[in-house]
């Protein structure tokens, strides 16, 4: 939404879980609703980051500073948005889609702009509970890989409350 209404940053509040606590009888529990809490190491609170940390990493990747970006460039639906990305030299390209329905959506999607991505394969991620990858790091892995080119017409389904993150690169 930020980016279609022509933000061009964000500032994120809740980084740190550490500067949110609930109190009660037992005593004090720190709230997980940053992206880590700097007080894992001192405690039992959980270390790993959390969720929204890793559609950020996602996103702040895709989206360089310089890069075209294409609002809409697959069919708009209720529910659904897409925004399609080249970056300033057109060797990597990518696009976002929110399917906030109730039911998978599948969809064809190319970038018209010539993409001189020489890697012939593409990175899809899916961001939900359900299907979230992560690596042995803690970081974001491809869901799968689809062999070809942004610029062919490629046919992916974007699962029911879920983003789908496609990128000539990992990611």
């Amino acid at each position: 939404q930020s980016i279609l209404s022509g933000v061009n940053g964000i500032v994120y509040w809740d980084l740190d879980d550490a500067m949110h606590f609930m109190y009660s009888a037992g005593g004090a529990t720190a709230k997980e609703w940053g992206m880590f809490s700097s007080l894992a190491t001192a405690s039992s609170l959980k270390q790993e980051y959390r969720p929204w940390y890793h559609s950020s990493v996602l996103l702040t990747n895709l989206l360089e500073k310089g890069s075209t970006i294409y609002k809409g460039f697959l069919e708009e639906m209720e529910n659904f948005r897409t925004i399609g990305v080249v970056n300033k030299t057109s060797t990597e390209a990518g696009f976002v889609a929110v399917n906030r329905s109730m039911e998978a959506i599948t969809k064809s999607f190319v970038i018209e702009q010539k993409v001189n991505n020489e890697n012939n394969k593409l990175y899809a991620y899916i961001f939900n509970e359900k299907y979230l990858r992560l690596g042995s790091d803690g970081f974001v892995v491809p869901n799968f890989e689809i062999n070809g080119s942004i610029n062919n017409v490629t046919e992916i389904e974007i699962p029911a409350n879920s983003m789908v993150v496609v990128s000539t690169r990992r990611l």
